[in-house]
């Protein structure tokens, strides 16, 4: 991937702060199945090969959304500023607790202890972001999904692109 000097690289808009509940109830055990926990940026460094750069979007914020909608449940995915590096997504799952489960992105460089570790904290998929890339956006990496399928069968994970 090609970096690119930090002040070329664009911010997002932050989450709305100002959320209403909706005018009718979730069904019990709802779940919003697809988060991103950002930062804070000053503990987890973002690549610098990412192509935007989100404002801290935090644990405690995301639990008062969920509970203004009145949804219990959870899948916190890897977001693509954070690489291989799924430490503010973990972060995230161990303090929220057993409502949520993760899907992480999985390094080459992965050992099946570090996948065993991910899978009891809650992880139960790997992503494969070929969209919010730089380099090689929309090119669809088969051989590599083959090898990541078949390091994470084991533990019965979905892959997600």
């Amino acid at each position: 991937m090609t970096a690119v000097a930090e002040e070329n690289i664009p911010v997002c808009a932050p989450p709305d702060p100002a959320t209403r509940a909706p005018k009718f109830g979730f069904p019990p055990l709802a779940c919003d199945c697809h988060a991103h926990i950002c930062g804070p940026q000053a503990i987890y460094n973002y690549i610098p090969e990412r192509i935007y750069s989100p404002p801290d979007a935090l644990l405690a914020d995301y639990q008062r959304l969920l509970a203004t909608l009145g949804c219990e449940r959870a899948v916190l995915v890897q977001p693509s500023f954070y690489g291989t590096d799924n430490s503010a997504m973990l972060a995230a799952m161990k303090a929220a607790g057993p409502a949520f489960r993760g899907v992480a992105v999985i390094g080459d460089d992965a050992t099946g202890r570090d996948l065993e570790k991910m899978h009891a904290a809650g992880v139960r998929g790997a992503r494969l972001n070929i969209v919010d890339l730089r380099d090689g956006k929309g090119q669809l990496p088969v051989e590599r999904i083959k090898r990541l399928a078949d390091r994470i069968k084991p533990f019965g994970w979905h892959i997600e692109s």
